[in-house]
């Protein structure tokens, strides 16, 4: 994963602390949730998305850990995330 943007969205009680052993790990990434207020403890460690959109037109990989299916297909598979998608992004 060296020199690779990870995409991060969803900072709720799972994603968390997988977000604290990506940084720990040195990994790059761009957070995005909904409520903004759980991104504040990473301000000075990644960079944080104003959008689902911005995080993932800046990745190499996305990692969604969001709630259930219905925030999956409403913030990665809505028309403007879709678009934002680079060739090859996993």
């Amino acid at each position: 994963m060296d020199g690779k943007t990870i995409a991060f969205i969803g900072i709720g009680l799972m994603g968390r602390p997988m977000v604290e052993r990506l940084l720990a790990a040195g990994l790059h990434l761009v957070l995005w949730n909904r409520s903004r207020s759980k991104l504040a403890p990473f301000a000075d460690r990644a960079i944080l998305a104003a959008t689902p959109e911005d995080a993932i037109g800046s990745a190499d990989v996305v990692i969604s850990m969001l709630e259930n299916g219905g925030g999956v297909r409403g913030v990665l598979f809505s028309p403007s995330a879709l678009a934002g998608f680079r060739p090859r992004t996993l």
